[in-house]
Order: C-alpha cells, then sequence, then structure tokens
C-alpha cells in the first residue's frame, strides 16, 4: 500500500466529509513482528517522523476550511 503522503495526492482522496487513515506498520514489516517488538505499547519505541508529518498535512488537507470528522 502507498503511503499516506502518496495517496492524499489522488485526486479522488477527500470526497467524503470524514477522513480516516491506518499508520501503524512500517512498509515491509509483518505485522506479527510489529506486535513483538512493541508489545506491551507503553512508549513510543520506533518513531516515525516521516509517517508524523503525512498525518499532520492530512489533517490540514482534509479539513480544507471545513468541519469534518478525522479518525486515524
Amino acid at each position: 500500500m502507498p503511503g499516506i503522503d502518496e495517496q492524499m495526492n489522488h485526486d479522488e482522496a477527500f470526497t467524503a466529509n470524514f477522513t480516516a487513515s491506518r499508520a501503524l506498520l512500517v512498509p515491509g514489516r509483518p505485522y506479527e513482528n510489529s506486535v513483538r517488538l512493541f508489545s506491551p505499547y507503553r512508549e513510543i519505541k520506533e518513531p516515525n517522523a516521516e509517517v508524523w508529518t503525512a498525518l499532520r498535512e492530512l489533517l490540514v488537507r482534509q479539513n480544507g476550511g471545513r468541519r469534518r470528522h478525522s479518525y486515524s
């Protein structure tokens, strides 16, 4: 799956009155490996500034000056 930054550049990325995103895994890492690496989820163990930046931009762009719901 393309990254959030690439997905939100598609013409039809913002067609609903809400936005949903998932930023759980780095590309190429299986879910099971992430669970093993990051459990018990008490702190940030692998900061990912690139994804944080994309999520921040997603929130700004999805709003477009209107009040919309966002789910991440």
